[in-house]
């Protein structure tokens, strides 16, 4: 299965509630969301090859 929406974990090691907060709000969109790393996120070929047309990050 191709997920298309990716959430952007942040390069903190200190993740906090955050990011499970931004990725139940998406699943609960309707989103099932993959998971790229922030040194991934600029990797064009990377996320092609997930099949990743759009990233969402954490605020």
């Amino acid at each position: 299965m191709t997920r298309h929406v990716a959430l952007v974990l942040p390069e903190s090691r200190d993740l906090g509630l955050a990011v499970a907060d931004h990725f139940f709000a998406l699943i609960d969109q309707g989103v099932r969301p993959a998971l790229v790393t922030a040194d991934k996120a600029d990797d064009l070929v990377h996320l092609s090859d997930r099949g990743i047309t759009r990233l969402t990050y954490v605020r």
